[in-house]
C-alpha cells in the first residue's frame, strides 16, 4: 500500500512539473524578446536549474535555451518576411545581441542565412538541424513561422 502512495504522489508531481513546462514554453513562445536566462526561467516554473533542464527536454525536446533562440530564429523569420525593416533592427528586437548573433542562430535552427530564408516564396528552407529536435516518425515538415512549440 505504501508502494501505491509513493507512486500516485510521483506521478502527480511529474505530472505538475509537465504542466509548468507546458506554462513556461507557451509564455517563452508568446514573445521570445525578453525571454530571461536559465536562472529566472527555473524561478518562474518554480524547479531547480537542473530540474528545469530535466523536465523541459522530456517536454519539449530540447533545451531552454535551444528554445528560446528557436523560438526568437522563427519571430525574427516571421519579420523579415512581413516587415521591411533592416536585419539589424530586427535582430535587436527579436532579442539577439547583434546581426551576426542573430546570423549565427538562423544557421544553427534552420541552416541558412537570414537571407536565404527570406528570398520568397518557393524557396526550401532545409529542416533544423539541432540532433535534440523531436519531430513525429515519417515527417517531413518543413519549419515554418507557424510552428508551434508545445506537443
Amino acid at each position: 500500500m505504501e508502494y501505491d502512495r509513493i507512486v500516485r504522489e510521483t506521478l502527480t508531481a511529474d505530472r505538475s512539473s509537465h504542466a509548468r513546462v507546458l506554462r513556461l514554453a507557451r509564455w517563452i513562445a508568446e514573445d521570445p524578446r525578453h525571454a530571461p536566462g536559465l536562472d529566472a526561467l527555473a524561478e518562474r516554473a518554480a524547479m531547480s536549474r537542473r530540474n528545469l533542464i530535466r523536465h523541459f527536454v522530456r517536454v519539449t525536446g530540447m533545451a531552454p535555451s535551444r528554445y528560446v533562440e528557436r523560438a526568437r530564429v522563427l519571430l525574427a523569420r516571421r519579420l523579415l518576411d512581413e516587415t521591411g525593416l533592416p536585419a539589424k533592427s530586427i535582430a535587436e528586437h527579436c532579442g539577439f545581441r547583434s546581426g551576426e548573433a542573430m546570423r549565427r542562430a538562423f544557421h544553427r535552427v534552420l541552416g541558412a542565412s537570414p537571407r536565404e530564408c527570406t528570398a520568397g516564396p518557393g524557396v526550401n528552407v532545409p529542416p533544423s538541424r539541432y540532433a535534440d529536435d523531436v519531430r513525429p516518425s515519417g515527417s517531413n515538415l518543413r519549419l515554418s513561422v507557424q510552428s508551434t512549440f508545445t506537443p
